[in-house]
């Protein structure tokens, strides 16, 4: 990551767009966060948030900015992510092993 001028771990970022879930608005909040330069991934999301964006920052104040200077946004849940584990390849799961 800090080759890409972003040192601070990846976090990921419940955003509420702050009106009612419809459609348009859902569509129109996905195409504005996929705009933003410091996305990594989002992901549209059933429960309490509607969204959940996976972003790369410089640092917490880089961090900071992000979260508080959205006008789009009308609430935010942080957390930054400390370690990441990732399967490079998923296997097949045998039929016992199915739940």
């Amino acid at each position: 990551m800090s080759r890409l001028m972003r040192d601070l771990s990846p976090g990921t970022y419940v955003l509420n767009p702050g009106t009612a879930a419809v459609a348009e608005n859902i569509e129109a909040f996905r195409d504005w966060a996929a705009s933003l330069p410091e996305l990594i991934g989002v992901f549209v999301v059933s429960g309490e948030q509607d969204f959940l964006l996976h972003v790369g920052v410089k640092d917490t104040d880089a961090l900071y900015a992000f979260v508080t200077d959205r006008a789009e946004v009308a609430d935010v849940n942080t957390s930054v992510v400390y370690e990441h584990i990732r399967r490079a390849v998923l296997e097949p799961l045998d039929a016992g092993q199915r739940r």
